[in-house]
């Protein structure tokens, strides 16, 4: 084995022959892997590469799910390593009966035992792309099938890491398994504007209707829903800037007018004088005033965090919502010209250009009059007036 180390270009591997098993791992330096444990279904150590240190437990699980008994109790012995874990390779074993095409069905048993270790060690199922089944039996006619046997799975520690953590299931060639490939990416920056949020404590100042009046009211050149859109924008800028010079960190004010009461009260106790206590009565009323601000902003804050999250506040919970958030970011995009977008900004401009074309074709339009169908909520006067 150390001559296909060579023939495969890594100056480093290890095995868990020793032990009866079948696996071997193959490194190059810089990275680094150390060897903490070997049986007969597993390697593990430590795998090191730039600044990153995390335990992997390498995979090659037994035909019978009596023999995997012994695999899954090997796995959990760390569950309680508070260390990024990655748990990998040919399980032998499927997860549901839809990871399995033809052939003859598994014990319901070892599907059960497999899930049920996944779930004690509080591990996660790692995205993949590439082929949907990793193993072909390579029979012809009836008898052939085919089964999702290899896969990586992760502990939160490593899905906090490592949130676009994913991987590939490559052709198969030689062998009846897809080779796969784990990698991470980086998260695309942020693209367009940062969405504009209401704070409810703006409806406590009195300089709030003013400026909303202010930014409202002002001629636009454009008319219909295009009018209302300008006159949205408008009020959102101006709300910005608002918030801005009144408010500024609500928790900056409150700690300055606290240090301000703690002054004056030490003149009080100094010597009463009339002037100062008038100031402290009116710093101390500011206080509460900003104080209630900021309750209703952490309160909406709380409560659009409940709304998002419910009460499951468990880091497992955290790391699967974290995972299905990440794989709703859209990295490029296929259009039906075979054309591809690779950019945020490609298709960006691709959708202005789409909906432009869509909503100039006037003959594509077909005019209905829908007045009777639609309820009036607003009189004509408003109407006008919005």
């Amino acid at each position: 084995m150390a001559s296909l180390g060579y023939f495969l270009d890594f100056n480093h591997y290890a095995s868990n022959a020793n032990q009866g098993g079948k696996l071997w791992v193959f490194w190059n330096i810089p990275n680094i892997f150390e060897i903490l444990r070997c049986t007969t279904q597993t390697v593990s150590g430590w795998f090191k590469w730039d600044v990153h240190r995390v335990f992997v437990t390498f995979v090659y699980a037994k035909c019978s799910y009596v023999d995997r008994r012994e695999l899954w109790h090997d796995i959990e012995e760390w569950t309680d390593l508070d260390q990024p874990w990655l748990v990998l390779g040919d399980f032998n074993v499927i997860r549901r009966y839809s990871e399995r095409v033809g052939g003859n069905p598994q014990p319901f048993i070892s599907t059960l035992e497999f899930n049920d270790c996944i779930d004690r060690c509080g591990l996660l199922e790692t995205s993949s792309s590439g082929q949907r089944m990793s193993w072909y039996n390579g029979h012809g006619g009836v008898s052939r099938s085919w089964a999702k046997l290899d896969r990586v799975l992760m502990n939160n520690f490593f899905a906090s890491l490592f949130p676009s953590a994913h991987f590939n299931y490559l052709s198969r060639k030689s062998s009846d398994h897809c080779p796969m490939v784990v990698c991470y990416d980086q998260l695309p920056i942020s693209y367009g504007p940062s969405p504009f949020h209401f704070l409810n404590m703006w409806c406590s100042h009195d300089g709030f209707i003013m400026c909303v009046k202010e930014a409202w009211n002002q001629q636009d050149a454009v008319s219909g829903l295009l009018k209302l859109s300008v006159r949205l924008k408008r009020t959102k800028i101006a709300l910005r800037a608002w918030n801005k010079n009144v408010f500024g960190r609500v928790d900056v004010n409150i700690r300055a007018l606290e240090e301000r009461l703690d002054f004056l009260e030490s003149q009080l106790q100094s010597g009463f004088s009339e002037e100062i206590e008038d100031d402290f009565v009116a710093t101390k009323t500011e206080i509460e005033i900003w104080e209630k601000r900021e309750a209703s902003r952490l309160g909406q804050i709380a409560k659009k965090n409940w709304l998002t999250e419910g009460d499951q506040n468990s880091k497992f919970f955290h790391s699967t919502i974290n995972q299905r958030r990440n794989k709703g970011h859209i990295n490029k995009m296929v259009l039906a010209d075979r054309r591809v977008l690779n950019t945020a900004e490609e298709v960006h401009e691709e959708a202005v250009v789409f909906f432009r074309n869509f909503l100039s074709d006037v003959s594509a339009v077909e005019h209905c009059d829908f007045s009777r169908l639609i309820e009036k909520k607003i009189s004509n006067e408003e109407n006008l007036w919005l």
